[in-house]
């Protein structure tokens, strides 16, 4: 199950960086001035920063320890 949800997650993150490079080509500048975008626009740097930075192992760590 939980491959299956890696799945998931990488699906969903290249979705919404894909979503994120078409606004900003078609808006350009525009798109950074509403909240709501910038908003998204750090939700996806974070998801990819964290896809391919933070090992998998080290948060099950954190979680079996709380």
């Amino acid at each position: 199950m939980s491959q299956v949800t890696e799945y998931i997650n990488l699906f969903f993150t290249v979705v919404f960086v894909i979503e994120a490079i078409i606004k900003i080509i078609g808006l350009r500048f525009h798109y950074f001035r509403r909240a709501w975008n910038v908003f998204d626009f750090v939700v996806v740097v974070l998801s990819v920063v964290g896809r391919w930075t933070i090992p998998h192992t080290f948060i099950l760590q954190l979680y079996y320890k709380a």
